[in-house]
Order: C-alpha cells, then sequence, then structure tokens
C-alpha cells in the first residue's frame, strides 16, 4: 500500500507482513547525505600513518570486534550499483562536465583576444597583413554577467544531477516494494494451498471411512484449484515485478536482496528534519538555480547597452609596416532596439484603461447644424405670430441614424 505523506519529498510505503515503511522516507530525505555518510565511516576506520606507527609499538591488545553493518546496507550498495549504470545519470554527468567547459571559456574573455586579418590596401594592389590584440578594460560588466551565467549554470546541472539520483533511488524502491510485497503474497498462497491439500487429503480419508460425503470432497479440491490459479498469477507477478527491478539496476537481482531491509530500523525523521531537508532538496534549489539565471540574463541585456573600452595592439607587414597602440571605444545596440526590451523588467500587467466618454447627440447637433447651415436656403418670408402662412416649412436635414427632435430649428417659408 502506497500512501503520500503531506511532505512531498518524504514517501512513505508500508508492505502487508514487513516492515519496510521506514526506509523509504529515509531514502526520499537523506538520499543526498547516504552516499557520503558511508564515505564517511570507510575512511573513518582507516587509521593515519601516525597512529598506525603508534599502534605498532604498543604492547599487543586483544582484537576489538568490528561494529556492524548499518540497517539497509544491502540496498545501498543495490542503489549505488543502479546510479552507475543509469543513462539518466550519465546525461546529468555530461552536462555537468559542459557546464564546466563553459566557466572555463567564460573566464577565457578577460584575456586578450588575437586576431589576424589580410586586408586590401587603399590606392594599391598590395596586401597588409594585420596581426591584431585587443584587451577589454570595460565591458559594462558583460563578462562578469557571462561567468556568473556559467556557474549558475554548473550549479543547476549539480542539483539536477541529485535531483536525477533521487527519483531512480525512488523508482527502484518502488519496484522493490512491489517485489517484496509480490514475494509475500506467493508464500502466503504457497501456505495456503498446503492447508487445501490437507484437508482435502483428510476429506478423502473420511470419505473412505463413510463419514464424509462426495459433496465436502469436491468442494475442498474446488478451493484447492482455486488457490492454485491464484498462485499461478502471484508468480508471474512476482517474476514481472523482479524482470523490471534488473532493468533499472542493468543487472541481475539476486533472491536474497528480498531481505535487504531485515532487522532493526532506524527511529524515522522528525518533522523539522524532514522539513529542512525539504528545503534543501534538489528539486528547489534547481528552481532557485534558474532564478539567478535569469537574473545574470538580464544583467548581461543590460550591459551590453553599455559602451566597452578596450586597449588595441596592431602590426602591419605587407605594403604598409606599422605599430599602433590605443583605445578603442566602441558603442551599440546588438540586435537593434530588442535590447531596450530585453533590459526592461517586466511587471505586472496594468489595468486597461478606461474609454473616454462620448455625446452622440451633441456630436449628430452639430453635424446636423452644419448640414442645414450648408443648405441652399430657399426664399424666407417673415411671418406674424398670429397669423402663420399655411405654406410655413421647416427646412431640417437630418443625417443618416438619427431622429429628428420635436423642437429642431428650421426656416418657416
Amino acid at each position: 500500500m502506497l500512501t503520500q505523506n503531506p511532505c512531498p519529498a518524504t514517501t512513505w510505503i508500508h508492505i502487508p507482513g514487513s516492515k519496510t515503511w521506514r526506509y523509504i522516507a529515509i531514502a526520499a530525505t537523506l538520499s543526498a547525505t547516504a552516499v557520503p555518510a558511508i564515505a564517511d565511516d570507510a575512511s573513518a576506520a582507516i587509521p593515519a600513518p601516525e597512529a598506525a606507527a603508534s599502534v605498532a609499538s604498543a604492547p599487543s591488545q586483544p582484537a576489538v570486534t568490528p561494529p556492524a553493518s548499518h540497517w539497509g546496507a544491502a540496498m545501498d550498495d543495490f542503489l549505488l550499483t543502479a546510479l552507475a549504470e543509469d543513462p539518466s545519470i550519465e546525461r546529468a554527468r555530461a552536462s555537468i562536465t559542459a557546464a564546466e567547459d563553459g566557466i572555463t571559456a567564460a573566464k577565457w574573455q578577460f584575456g586578450p583576444s588575437p586576431s589576424i586579418s589580410r586586408e586590401l590596401a587603399g590606392g594599391t594592389h598590395r596586401y597588409v597583413n594585420v596581426v591584431r590584440v585587443q584587451q577589454p578594460l570595460f565591458s559594462g560588466g558583460l563578462l562578469t554577467a557571462n561567468l556568473s551565467a556559467a556557474r549558475t549554470a554548473l550549479r543547476g546541472s549539480q542539483q539536477e544531477l541529485l535531483a536525477a539520483q533521487l527519483q531512480l533511488k525512488l523508482r527502484i524502491v518502488q519496484t522493490w516494494a512491489d517485489w517484496a510485497k509480490a514475494r509475500g503474497r506467493v508464500q502466503a498462497l504457497e501456505t495456503l494451498q498446503d492447508s487445501h491439500r490437507q484437508l482435502l487429503d483428510m476429506i478423502r480419508r473420511r470419505h473412505q471411512a463413510g463419514v464424509a460425503t462426495n459433496a465436502d470432497a469436491a468442494l475442498a479440491a474446488s478451493r484447492e484449484s482455486a488457490v492454485q490459479a491464484e498462485l499461478a498469477q502471484a508468480r508471474l507477478e512476482e517474476g514481472l515485478q523482479r524482470d523490471r527491478l534488473a532493468l533499472q539496476r542493468q543487472a541481475v537481482v539476486e533472491p536474497s536482496l528480498g531481505a535487504a531491509l531485515d532487522g532493526a530500523q532506524p527511529a524515522p525523521p522528525e518533522l523539522h528534519e524532514v522539513l529542512d531537508h525539504i528545503q534543501l532538496s534538489p528539486e528547489i534549489a534547481l528552481a532557485r538555480a534558474n532564478v539567478d539565471l535569469a537574473r545574470d540574463e538580464l544583467a548581461k541585456a543590460k550591459a551590453a547597452l553599455l559602451p566597452t573600452i578596450s586597449l588595441r595592439l596592431e602590426h602591419q607587414s605587407g605594403a604598409y609596416r606599422d605599430q599602433r597602440v590605443g583605445l578603442v571605444f566602441q558603442a551599440g545596440l546588438q540586435g537593434g532596439l530588442s535590447g531596450l526590451a530585453a533590459s526592461t523588467p517586466r511587471g505586472p500587467a496594468s489595468p486597461p484603461r478606461r474609454p473616454r466618454s462620448t455625446r452622440p447627440n451633441r456630436i449628430s447637433w452639430a453635424t446636423t447644424s452644419w448640414n442645414t447651415r450648408a443648405s441652399p436656403p430657399p426664399a424666407r418670408r417673415c411671418a406674424t405670430p398670429s397669423s402663420p402662412p399655411p405654406q410655413a416649412k421647416r427646412c431640417w436635414r437630418p443625417t443618416a441614424g438619427n431622429s429628428t427632435p420635436a423642437n429642431a430649428p428650421g426656416w418657416t417659408c
């Protein structure tokens, strides 16, 4: 039965009939320190030359019994063998080697840069051989940012290696737990099969003695057949899990590995120890390295906008013979104006601007008035308020999409 602990870096696996749940927690939380602990014990067991000389000169003493191997030593050896043969580990180690070469290349950028060119002399048909040596004096922090990014990439590659080792250990231990569970089920079914066989033999003897019936014997035989079928399926599952474990280890799995976690088990880690190991887990360290790498890229983009100052030494031979020593001031935008956008940190998105309020009635009214004034007015005739002319009409030209107001001004004719 596999249960997930609230702590994401700890996985607890409990196998019925065994005591293996603690090892999974230790493998998940202390995997990064399991191998150095073995190395420290081994180095502590080797005496120093001075200590060896003092022991040789001292009188003989009774032999001291070496301490017994710690719990899970067989499983540690099994995991070390698997880590040495897995392709993912080799890929992570190759990434570390490439990152180290990147640091070396970043350091060489601080030194002089030699170059050789062959140029056509102006006004002649002869060529000039130019040898240049340029030493950067000021780069705006670009070289330092390149070196910092290379070191951050190395740290990230190292954390990727630790994360790959941890994931491989968890997969191997999970497969081993499935194999041990299948083995325990096979052993239980074998014991159950022996019990059913004894029961069937007893019923047959009772049937021969005339005490039991044929129905009892048939029922016992059917139960034995069912147990045999379950046993065959369990053995097939055990073989499958064992082959998976051998494939992950890249070697043959011995049957004695099933008892690798037998014996007295250590106490489970405390909660604060688990939390501390979570903070130091490879996944979190890799995320921090990615953040630092992004900061280095931002620093490189900002430094690319600053001018550079270099010391140049030139030696010309061929059509002209000359030597020059001077300072080179160089400034420019690499990639056009895209460097400005790359060097600007992006913050949270600003809220959209509120659109301006419009008054379509006023605009329509002004348009209507302009159309009314622009239209040629007919002959006007003033009318008295007491006797309006019968043929008075309004000279109104509404614009498209607007209704004519009831009190719109017009011309009375």
